[in-house]
């Protein structure tokens, strides 16, 4: 049983959802391009690699916000055609690693000696550093309302060409539920030259607190600086296009130039918003990208000292009897890995990347658990020192996952905004065929069903709770045929070989036979599973041998 709880507030006949995000600006300052692309064993080192085991290059001064795309190696140099819109190398074999939470990157392969250059392996790699400059005071200025005309840039310059990804713009609002429209322009307000026309409401802001009607918005951007130089941000409050959007009532200035940091490659200087009447033009929080050229790692060279014996079975599988659960509820799902090498190895078992020492040990094939996840299994041979453990190149591992087993609601916003005494809104359940509603306030059209139809009646909060019963079993015993010639019912009679042998079946695996009633064209079906089995089945009629179904 699972319940969801949709809140509906009336105030004053009015109703309000309000939805409070929690931002995170981290600021910091970083190594430019330059200093990145000068490799050398102070910045990136490569172990070398064991036979069958992962190359690995360690970046010992990896700069925070960063990521890193790798790409197998390319001699450069590189031209505009090789990179696609989102500034990845077009080329194959390119992965992604994210360098904020580690500083190793692994081949995605194991390395063997016959596929390998003499002179060892090298990667190409892209470093990508997210920033963000011009932060929100903890003490916002005073603001005041100008009119759409009045200009509203700040100055900025940039030593390296940049993406914008987003920017915060003061604005004031005064029709809740209207669409408005806005654009962040770079330099000047000729096409082409910023983001596309963004269209929002008072549900995409953020309130400024004693400012009527204000509202902070954060514009998704997403354009490439490529020039460099003193450069001009500017918004452009009613752009060309949009539809039925109108432009914002108002932008707001501010009694104050923001404190900046000047975030490298970006440098902001004093009074870069001024304008009339001794106001500032004010966009916070502006995040940007850096995106370095393409550089080399060093060479990862075969060796064979100091490696571990992975596993030799190469079939380690890891599977769920439950594919979904009541996450927490009084059902369990029994994890086993079904092929592996050797009881005697070291089972290490991992939920959402992190260990579970209480499942891990010699021998541990089989756990049982309530908590949905991720999970993943590692067999490590026991005489692996402990300290490479975690080590990919000595251990092979599997995974699969538990997903949560619950009922959902969804609907569409209100039509009204405000949400008045009278007024309807539509909710639809689904994850489950048997739902039913209730309301601590107010009336539904439908108590049962998957969905219903809610009348606000009075004033104040209201609840609307669904809930339903969820199967957590199999309705189909052995509807995949896997288990064999068991768990159903049929007249016909089983026969080692229905072929020409009318009303007769039996359960077949696409490596069995070859009788051209089951192929075509000399192509024979492909049952993909675990054994691959099907039904064939061999109907009757007036006595004439029929091709099996």
């Amino acid at each position: 049983m699972s319940n969801f709880h949709p809140w509906l507030n009336s105030t004053n006949k009015k109703h309000f959802v309000s939805i409070i995000f929690l931002l995170l600006f981290i600021q910091f300052s970083s190594a430019q391009c330059p200093t990145e692309n000068a490799i050398n064993s102070t910045t990136i080192t490569a172990t070398p690699w064991c036979e069958n085991g992962f190359a690995k290059w360690t970046i010992s001064d990896h700069t925070a916000n960063s990521s890193y795309i790798w790409y197998n190696y390319t001699n450069g140099p590189y031209s505009a055609a090789d990179f696609d819109a989102n500034g990845r190398l077009i080329k194959t074999g390119a992965v992604e690693q994210d360098l904020t939470s580690t500083n190793e990157f692994y081949t995605p392969f194991r390395v063997k000696a016959a596929t390998t250059p003499p002179t060892g392996i090298q990667f190409t790699y892209i470093k990508k550093t997210n920033y963000v400059d011009v932060p929100q005071p903890a003490v916002l200025p005073t603001f005041s309302p100008v009119a759409i005309n009045t200009p509203f840039e700040m100055n900025f310059s940039n030593s390296l060409p940049v993406r914008f990804n987003s920017v915060r713009v003061p604005v004031v609002m005064n029709t809740p539920g209207q669409q408005y429209k806005i654009q962040i322009m770079f330099n000047s307000t000729a096409p082409g030259n910023g983001s596309a026309v963004f269209l929002f409401s008072t549900v995409n802001g953020i309130p400024i607190p004693g400012v009527t009607n204000g509202y902070f918005v954060d514009v998704p951007v997403n354009y490439d600086l490529t020039t460099t130089g003193p450069q001009k941000l500017i918004v452009n409050a009613n752009p060309t296009g949009g539809g039925t959007a109108i432009a914002v009532n108002n932008l707001l200035l501010a009694n104050a130039q923001p404190a900046v940091d000047n975030v490298a490659p970006v440098t902001i200087p004093a009074n870069s918003g001024a304008n009339t009447g001794g106001r500032f033009s004010v966009m916070y929080n502006w995040d940007y990208t850096l995106t370095c050229k393409p550089a080399h790692t060093p060479l990862s060279v075969n060796t064979t000292v100091g490696c571990c014996t992975p596993p030799n079975s190469q079939f380690l599988s890891l599977n769920s009897d439950r594919a979904t659960l009541e996450n927490g509820g009084s059902n369990n799902a029994t994890l086993t890995i079904s092929s592996f090498e050797n009881l005697s190895n070291y089972f290490e078992w991992y939920r959402d990347g992190v260990l579970v020492p209480s499942f891990s040990g010699i021998g541990k094939i089989s756990n049982s658990t309530n908590q949905v996840g991720t999970y993943e299994i590692r067999e490590i041979n026991v005489a692996t020192p402990l300290a490479d453990r975690s080590n990919p190149t000595c251990y092979i591992d599997a995974t699969t996952r538990i997903d949560e087993k619950k009922i959902f609601a969804s609907s569409l916003p209100p039509t009204n905004n405000p949400f008045c005494i009278g007024d309807q809104w539509t909710i639809t359940g689904f994850g489950s065929n048997n739902l039913t509603w209730s309301t601590s306030g107010g009336t539904l059209s439908s108590n049962t069903g998957s969905s219903t139809k809610f009348t606000a009646t009075q004033a104040g909060s209201t609840q609307v709770v669904v809930s339903g019963t969820v199967l957590t079993n199999n309705l189909v015993v052995n509807g995949d045929f896997s288990a064999g010639n068991n768990s159903f019912q049929t007249n016909a009679g089983l026969s080692a070989s229905p072929w020409g042998n009318d009303g007769t079946y039996n359960i077949l695996s696409t490596t069995a036979g070859t009788n051209t009633d089951w192929t075509y064209n000399n192509q024979k079906p492909v049952i993909i599973g675990n054994p691959g089995n099907f039904l064939a089945f061999n109907g009757i009629t007036m006595g004439v041998t029929n091709p099996l179904v």
